[in-house]
């Protein structure tokens, strides 16, 4: 996971979480483990073979059908233009389908954007979002999970161009 990802969750979680988690192995401040859907009540870095890491192959899962867990992750982007944002599905973990939606804000880079976007993933591999006129700039993106949603598994995100900049080329992710 890339630096400045943040994972929040609510505040507190008493004396035994707490204490639980300085005893695990920490894995980029999240705590790194075998999945199991259950117990799953803070975010956990778990391995996944198709996971889209460039070194290693985690994503992050938490039980969070309340909306109380988001996951948000910032970029720059070079350019003004065209952009999709894609979110990247690494395929099934253990038993738990990825199925539900998400609540997704982009905030920064020109756009202020709350999506609702329905998990419909079949292959592992990219997966495009929403497709957004963007100024040069940060930009940040924000996912939760919606109301029915039981698990919430990330992975990745981009953005991609989706035109071709002045003077040809691809203007990078």
């Amino acid at each position: 996971l890339d630096e400045g990802v943040e994972f929040l969750e609510p505040e507190g979680g008493g004396w035994f979480r707490r204490s639980a988690a300085r005893q695990q192995e920490m894995d980029r401040g999240l705590p790194a483990r075998a999945f199991s859907s259950r117990g799953l009540r803070d975010w956990v870095r778990i391995e996944h073979q198709r996971a889209a890491g460039r070194y290693r192959h985690t994503l992050a899962a938490v039980r969070a059908y309340r909306g109380e867990y988001r996951v948000v992750v910032p970029a720059r982007l070079a350019e003004a233009g065209e952009w999709t944002l894609e979110v990247h599905y690494a395929g099934q973990v253990g038993a738990t389908p990825a199925k539900g939606s998400w609540k997704i804000g982009i905030e920064g880079a020109s756009a202020r954007e709350q999506l609702s976007w329905k998990l419909e993933f079949g292959d592992p591999g990219w997966y495009p979002v929403e497709t957004l006129e963007l100024t040069e700039g940060d930009v940040r993106v924000s996912i939760e999970a919606e109301e029915k949603t039981r698990t919430l598994f990330f992975d990745a995100l981009r953005w991609r161009r989706t035109e071709v900049p002045r003077g040809g080329g691809d203007a990078g992710e």
